[in-house]
């Protein structure tokens, strides 16, 4: 039986590609001076010859990632055109909640005074501590309805 099939392919899949992005964004920060996200900020970048080194690296990083995926789901690397199940929908949901979920953790006020110190306005850490439980308990429901709609 195909690993797709038993969610371990689908899982090394999403992965690989999660992973690609990740190194498309470190080359464009390196290579192009553009920092990840839709407002990017702009940087130099670096020397052409640190640029080869980082790329090189990171096309191995790749190479090898792309060589567990393909083990795992030989065929689907080939049909990327081809719609897939909502199964893998949810797994994409699930990844990026992760993501999300470790941005999240820039907002708590706890770390911000500890890097930055204490804000100006003394109820600020308050306000944002109680705004972030707002969002964090969104982000939970979420991530619950998405585990209940990947399990039903």
């Amino acid at each position: 039986m195909s690993s797709l099939k038993t969610g371990h392919g689908l899982h090394l899949l999403a992965s690989h590609r999660e992973l690609t992005k990740q190194l498309e964004e470190i080359e464009r920060l390196a290579v192009r001076g553009k920092a990840p996200g839709a407002g990017g900020q702009k940087l130099t970048p670096l020397p052409v010859e640190q640029q080869q080194i980082l790329t090189d690296m990171m096309s191995k990083i790749g190479s090898i990632s792309e060589q567990i995926a393909r083990r795992h789901s030989p065929d689907s690397l080939v049909q990327s055109d081809k719609i897939q199940p909502v199964s893998a929908t949810y797994r994409w949901l699930s990844l990026m909640l992760r993501r999300m979920e470790e941005s999240l953790e820039d907002l708590n006020p706890g770390r911000i005074t500890q890097k930055f110190g204490s804000f100006t306005d003394c109820t600020e850490n308050d306000r944002i501590q109680a705004e972030l439980g707002e969002i964090l308990a969104i982000f939970e429901n979420a991530r619950i309805l998405i585990e209940e709609w990947r399990t039903n």
